[in-house]
């Protein structure tokens, strides 16, 4: 767990293990990266003077490519392969992007001498559930609250979790909110008189099987 280093006694050193222990555990809690000009505050929060000794000899401590910083066992920091790469750089760009633009974003940042496939982040972006489709070739993070499936997958999930029935203008709103798609995808959704019900008053229900 530690680089080699020198201590002017077993008490001290034993001291600074336990330091040490203390910011890892204190990472472990905050369940995320923390920017590095926020890190000696967080460490001093924590009870942490020894912030860069911590740092210079640590093995489990370190730094991402975007200097943030976080538990080298974390994708965040030692991203693994293109779709770790694919969830910093879009996580970074704190919204959706087209995967062509997530392949560029990767390449930009250089993680390493290679070179990111556009046709191998898509499959990529397919296969792994921390990204979900929002439009053509648009992709999010599922932890924004997005969800998969398809636009009428949505309308039935959000009419589901309702109390009551929804107005067109609501629904168009809600799934506009999880979809970038034309609200004339969503209206034609919600044509669909074996799915959707629509009431005298233009409100909209699930059709009960």
């Amino acid at each position: 767990d530690f680089r080699a280093f020198w201590s002017s006694d077993a008490q001290k050193a034993d001291a600074f293990k336990n330091e040490t222990s203390i910011l890892i555990k204190s990472l472990e809690k905050n369940s995320g990266v923390v920017p590095a000009d926020e890190f000696v505050a967080f460490a001093k929060k924590n009870l942490v003077d020894n912030v860069e000794t911590c740092m210079s000899v640590s093995k489990v401590i370190d730094r991402n490519i975007f200097g943030q910083i976080g538990l080298v066992s974390w994708s965040e920091v030692k991203p693994r392969g293109v779709k770790d790469k694919a969830h910093l750089v879009l996580k970074r760009a704190g919204a959706p992007k087209h995967f062509v633009e997530i392949a560029k974003l990767i390449n930009g940042v250089s993680f390493s001498n290679k070179k990111a496939n556009v046709q191998t982040v898509h499959n990529e972006l397919i296969k792994d559930s921390r990204f979900v489709l929002v439009g053509r070739g648009m992709y999010a993070l599922s932890e924004w609250g997005y969800s998969a499936g398809t636009v009428k997958d949505v309308l039935v999930d959000i009419l589901k979790n309702s109390a009551k029935p929804m107005a067109k203008t609501s629904l168009v709103a809600r799934v506009m909110d999880k979809r970038m798609v034309k609200e004339n995808t969503i209206l034609l959704n919600l044509q669909d008189s074996k799915t959707f019900s629509r009431k005298e008053d233009g409100t909209y229900v699930l059709r009960k099987a």
